[in-house]
């Protein structure tokens, strides 16, 4: 199992805003790229809280 850390902050401050994890299986590029994806899709949903 691999995982995807995501982590956005503040530019000027260096504050973390959002941090996120998603596990995934595989190693290859395949699976990353998937795993990439459904984070996109998942951030889209991040502004709303």
């Amino acid at each position: 199992i691999s995982t995807l850390h995501v982590e956005f902050k503040e530019v000027e401050s260096g504050k973390l805003i959002k941090r996120k994890s998603y596990d995934f299986r595989g190693n290859t590029d395949q699976a990353w790229e998937r795993a990439i994806k459904y984070a996109m899709r998942d951030l889209k949903d991040w502004n709303r809280d």
